[in-house]
């Protein structure tokens, strides 16, 4: 049961316990930890410096759970298991009646070309469309394939309804904190000390275990900075049209309908450097996929930075004794930080889930 007073104080508050864990950074990354440890009866406090669900990467309008990725559209074995703990959480989110905002509606991979088409009728796990097989609002003159499992979400939907899990299992979740210092505390015990700004007022929250889930914010120190961290940048755009789109689209773009609009993604560039062509960009190659588009009113730009690393893999380390980094997940972060956050939990509270 959760504490009658979860959220109503900070860590450091004499009726709060000290927690074993404290997460930095509320995105995919730090809710989906939050919610494992806390299901495994870990003490965990939760810091973010907004609103969850409301900036950063993880306020992206739309993301894709599919496992079928890149030019080759090989499924790795990261994916695979992360779609199927993404499923799993779904399922736990559905038991508690929660508007999760995902949709298992399946996704569609078109074949750009006569020899993608053709490795593409290989891959095993997905179901293989003739050209005039795909629904008609597609363009695919070579055809493509279904990820029967797979399905897209809105993200912000999908956070506010972990966060509210995340509570009822006893987490201490603090939005609009803002963590200023990183130190450490001893006396009996050797703690990891936080300084943060919360509600007016400068707080100390400490916990045996310190974890940043801050994805392209900078941590704080040199001692805490992750090496080989990239920052890459991308439009999310919508678009005003009446095209009924049975499943999300996955690829060099990638979207789904909601609401009498198609979200589309895909375009990205270096952090630093600005492209005022991008939205117009994404229109233009998504009218390939998707003809209806090509008209189609521009109703909204969403503009966003995400840390990643050259071989695109997600980044689960100890930087120092009991300081852990949880992030750079790319553009797999919905897809793959359940089942990361599942493996890091087990790891870090020494349990497995019942």
């Amino acid at each position: 049961m959760a504490h009658p007073q979860a959220d109503k104080y900070p860590a450091s508050h004499s009726g709060a316990p000290t927690p074993d864990y404290l997460i930095v950074g509320g995105g995919v990354a730090g809710c989906a930890l939050t919610y494992a440890l806390s299901v495994r009866g870990a003490r965990v406090t939760l810091l973010e410096r907004g609103r969850v669900g409301g900036a950063g990467a993880s306020s992206v309008p739309v993301a894709l759970l599919n496992p079928y990725r890149g030019r080759s559209a090989r499924a790795n074995d990261l994916d695979l298991a992360g779609l199927a703990a993404m499923r799993r959480l779904v399922s736990e989110l559905e038991t508690q009646n929660l508007d999760h905002g995902v949709h298992q509606s399946g996704v569609l991979r078109i074949a750009s070309n006569t020899k993608q088409a053709k490795t593409w009728r290989k891959r095993e796990g997905v179901r293989w469309f003739e050209p005039e097989e795909v629904t008609a609002v597609y363009h695919a003159p070579f055809g493509g394939f279904l990820v029967e499992r797979g399905g897209w979400l809105e993200p912000h939907k999908f956070l506010r309804a972990l966060l509210t899990a995340t509570r009822g299992n006893g987490a201490n979740v603090l939005e609009g904190c803002h963590v200023q210092e990183v130190g450490e505390y001893t006396s009996s015990q050797h703690y990891k000390e936080v300084k943060a700004l919360w509600r007016g007022s400068s707080h100390l929250f400490r916990a045996k275990t310190l974890i940043f889930c801050m994805g392209a914010h900078p941590m704080f120190g040199s001692d805490l900075e992750v090496e080989g961290l990239e920052y890459v940048a991308g439009e999310v755009i919508g678009l005003k049209t009446d095209a009924q789109l049975p499943h999300a689209l996955a690829g060099a773009i990638y979207g789904a309908q909601t609401k009498g609009h198609v979200l589309l993604g895909g375009n990205h560039r270096p952090a630093e450097r600005t492209d005022e062509s991008a939205p117009a960009q994404l229109q233009r190659a998504g009218s390939w996929f998707i003809p209806a588009l090509k008209e189609a009113e521009l109703a909204s730009v969403w503009t966003g930075v995400r840390a990643k690393t050259a071989d695109n893999m997600p980044v689960v380390k100890e930087v120092r004794k009991n300081v852990w980094f949880f992030g750079a997940l790319a553009g797999r972060g919905f897809l793959c930080a359940a089942y990361l956050a599942e493996g890091l939990a087990e790891e870090l509270a020494g349990v497995t889930s019942t």
